[in-house]
């Protein structure tokens, strides 16, 4: 027998976690124009718009423990359930590494004149992290498994890139340690366009366990 309340449950959790990826993705754009374009007050909408991402936190994991709760879902409708709840999570942590960007920004901001091929690097990190983490989102929207498997390898692009914008951080500051606060956040941009990275890497793995029910973690399912 159809469970009507519970398919009407998981329709609205469904619109929760896409309204909440869709300001998270937006988020995640605002950072890389005020990065590209040295937008201050984006910088600071960036910051006030977080506690969005934080309220709709709280409000999606409600109605997740509230559908366990009432309907005890089994089979897809658990898997789905489930990861909503972790989704939910990884998406908030990815709205405060965009706002921990944005501080940094206005750092960099301060120190318009030291912009040289260092920050091009950082530039196409950021690119890279805004296409795994739509491709991640997309898969979970759209239940693809494939794409999950194919974004899941991309993490390694943004690996390399930040391990390379590392390595030429430390040269810089040693040519030019006057600018070692400028350089220093080149690097915090950089680490946490990775760990943006890591957490879509989770969605693709949460999306390939909804679809199928396998835990994929520590896997290199990618691989299969």
């Amino acid at each position: 027998m159809v469970n009507i309340h519970l398919n009407r449950e998981v329709e609205k959790l469904k619109q929760l976690l896409l309204n909440q990826s869709l300001l998270v993705e937006k988020a995640l754009d605002k950072t890389l124009k005020s990065f590209l374009e040295c937008d201050l007050d984006l910088t600071n909408q960036i910051i006030v718009e977080d506690r969005k991402i934080d309220f709709r936190e709280i409000e999606i994991e409600e109605e997740c423990l509230k559908v366990l709760a009432l309907h005890q879902p089994v089979a897809g409708d658990l898997r789905y359930v489930m990861t909503c709840l972790k989704v939910n999570n990884d998406l908030e942590r990815v709205g405060d590494l965009c706002c921990n960007i944005a501080c940094q920004c206005q750092e960099i901001i301060k120190h318009q004149s030291a912009r040289n091929g260092c920050s091009k690097n950082l530039e196409l990190m950021f690119s890279e992290a805004v296409q795994i983490l739509n491709n991640s989102l997309e898969s979970l929207v759209s239940a693809d498994k494939e794409l999950a498997i194919q974004t899941l390898k991309n993490d390694d692009i943004i690996d390399n890139l930040y391990s390379k914008i590392n390595k030429k951080v430390i040269e810089k500051i040693e040519c030019k340690p006057e600018e070692v606060r400028y350089y220093l956040a080149l690097e915090t941009i950089a680490r946490h366009l990775e760990r943006i990275g890591d957490y879509a890497t989770n969605i693709c793995e949460d999306v390939i366990y909804m679809i199928n029910g396998e835990i994929c973690r520590h896997k290199n399912c990618h691989e299969k």
